[in-house]
């Protein structure tokens, strides 16, 4: 990482999917407040459109000024100024957002507080050599579960991936679990969905961990019980979409039974 410093209108080293979105909007767009990369910007784009970042965590708060003409409702300035969150409560941000948070804390304290379940050992997020994780892997039987209970047979999940990205903390301290130590682990209202594939395009799900623009280590999915691959780390990764070549032919099996690159199966 380099040291920058914030609310540099020329916005150094920014690149993406935003500046394309930004610039195609419609010119009644004069503010764009963006999110989810976790930068921190105040650009002015070639427009003079205004687009924004916070950074991440709330360690950081953009101000954004607009001036409108109250006939016309045209703009008539707009600008925007990050400022650094203190933690000595200098500016009165602190001390309001801890009693925002005191305040939920204390809301919340019995449901966090609930002892949900008990492991057998701790369970960790790390990924071993292979790309596998512990956690993981129960998370995986969870969405296999919720994919599949109750459900017809022919709709049932068969087989169920998570985002390693998804994952945010460890379950490793003590062996009862409260509902809290869960949230934090999974901290996101996300919808179990569960799709059609067919056994060709499990492999290609499977091929682009690895495939641009995954880094060349890859972003292994962790897999549910009865699924199972093998990966060659001698062929290379960073491979171009659709051009991946690490899964070894004829490796993946369900049950035991090698998946039919013809055959549909249902994926949470």
């Amino acid at each position: 990482t380099r040291a920058r410093a914030i609310n540099d209108p020329t916005c150094p080293g920014v690149t993406g999917a935003a500046l394309r979105i930004v610039d195609r909007l419609d010119p009644a767009v004069q503010v764009v407040i963006t999110g989810h990369t976790h930068e921190e910007y105040v650009c002015r784009r070639p427009d003079g459109r205004l687009m924004t970042q916070a950074g991440q965590y709330g360690r950081l708060a953009t101000k954004i000024d607009i001036r409108v003409d109250p006939v016309s409702g045209a703009v008539l300035g707009k600008s925007a100024r990050t400022a650094v969150a203190a933690n000595d409560g200098t500016a009165g941000i602190d001390a309001d957002v801890d009693a925002i948070v005191r305040r939920y804390a204390a809301l919340t304290a019995r449901r966090s507080e609930t002892i949900v379940g008990r492991l057998a050992g701790p369970l960790v997020r790390a990924a071993n050599y292979a790309g596998e994780r512990p956690l993981g892997n129960v998370l995986a039987d969870a969405y296999l579960f919720g994919g599949s209970d109750g459900m017809p047979s022919a709709q049932a999940a068969q087989i169920a991936f998570v985002n390693p990205g998804g994952i945010r903390a460890e379950l490793t301290r003590g062996l009862e679990v409260s509902f809290g130590q869960l949230y934090s682990v999974h901290p996101f209202g996300n919808t179990l969905i569960t799709l059609a594939l067919s056994g060709d395009q499990l492999r290609r799900v499977l091929e682009q961990q690895w495939e641009s623009p995954q880094p060349q280590s890859g972003n292994v999915l962790s897999v549910s019980a009865g699924f199972s691959y093998r990966w060659d780390i001698s062929q290379p990764g960073g491979a171009v979409s659709g051009q991946g070549r690490r899964i070894v032919p004829g490796s993946m099996r369900l049950h035991g039974v090698a998946i039919d690159p013809g055959q549909v199966y249902r994926v949470t």
